[in-house]
């Protein structure tokens, strides 16, 4: 913290202002006077019309146009289920919040909100879901599916200033980091959003969570955490992601010489230290992996990694990684070669 002193001749404009420093953002903010701080003006921004957001919904609109896309909509679902994940009630709180800072109107946030989309196999019989029942109810799975669920369809822990701690990663308001740096005030909590590059759209977080249950499938001992009796769309489901769907990813991914199952039993593996996964890797009751790590604890890796003009949570750009794994990586693409002619480099020292 450093005082400057106002320097002017007259007595009573003898005030005092500090200069606060940042740690994490380095932006400096002066404190004003309570009468010069009336006049200060007001950071405003529209929602929906910033770079960063046209810049990620056109790329989305792209990838929706793709044959891939085409694939998960011929294969999967995909229509319109169960309630929004925000309601207007608390939509409302979280406006009031960031309200002096936007030029949109509640009615314009309101008209943002979606649902999510069933994953279900096209045509089955039964209501649409979001998500399948098909783990027995134990403390390991019971942890797993609330892994799926946070992982895919929630945004990560955070600290509450703007960005919620936890939240859908389809709520409607939704901020760049660039905008939230302007607007950020540590003496107060709004905690009425999320980080732009969270967000996702219903369509992607639906691939999403096909691809991350058919890794799952794919465990070498998750068999005994799924039920022995279910509805035959939820049979149909587990078939097709252990047939249809697991050669799909696999075959995506080969064309960029990549491996993401382990080549003796097609078992899911860390895709980067090549470790085959276990189920105590993606839940394990016996302790908290949040204070409790383990270097194979399994992670929510990205091939391309999270920016704000980018959705990154979608079908075909997350993979099952270790912690270990996702250290190697860090923030290169895994379809690259950039990450592994690093470690060429580092090993041919020692050999």
């Amino acid at each position: 913290m450093e005082t400057i002193s106002e320097m002017n001749n007259t007595n009573a404009m003898k005030k005092r202002v500090t200069l606060l420093i940042e740690d994490e953002d380095e932006v400096g903010k002066v404190s004003l006077p309570s009468e010069q701080q009336q006049h200060k003006p007001v950071y405003k921004f529209d929602l929906y019309n910033n770079p960063e957001y046209i810049a990620a919904n056109i790329e989305s609109e792209l990838f929706e146009q793709t044959a891939e896309a085409i694939y998960y909509r011929t294969c999967f679902c995909l229509q319109q289920c169960g309630e929004y994940k925000i309601r207007e009630h608390t939509l409302r709180e979280h406006y009031k919040s960031i309200e002096p800072y936007v030029t949109n109107t509640f009615e314009d946030v309101l008209t943002q909100r979606k649902k999510q989309l069933c994953v279900l196999i096209k045509g089955h019989p039964g209501k649409c879901s979001d998500k399948a029942n098909i783990f027995k109810q134990n403390e390991t799975s019971e942890k797993l599916v609330k892994s799926i669920e946070s992982c895919i369809y929630q945004t990560p822990g955070n600290d509450d200033y703007i960005y919620k701690n936890r939240s859908p990663r389809l709520h409607p308001i939704h901020i760049p980091r660039s905008i939230e740096k302007q607007i950020r005030d540590k003496t107060k909590k709004l905690k009425c959003a999320i980080p732009l590059c969270e967000y996702s759209t219903p369509f992607m977080l639906a691939t999403a969570y096909v691809d991350w249950l058919c890794y799952l499938l794919s465990i070498q001992d998750i068999s005994h955490l799924i039920k022995t009796e279910l509805p035959e769309e939820q049979r149909n489901f587990i078939s097709v992601l252990q047939t249809q769907h697991k050669h799909f990813v696999s075959n995506h991914f080969l064309q960029y010489d990549r491996k993401i199952f382990d080549e003796n039993n097609n078992n899911a593996i860390c895709v980067i230290t090549k470790k085959i996964v276990l189920t105590k890797d993606v839940s394990d009751p016996s302790r908290d992996n949040r204070t409790n790590i383990d270097p194979h604890d399994i992670q929510l890796g990205h091939i391309k990694s999270r920016n704000d003009s980018y959705f990154s949570v979608r079908g075909l750009n997350i993979l099952m990684m270790s912690r270990d794994g996702n250290r190697i990586i860090g923030e290169d693409s895994f379809i690259e070669n950039k990450w592994i002619e690093k470690l060429k480099n580092i090993i041919k020292h020692y050999l």
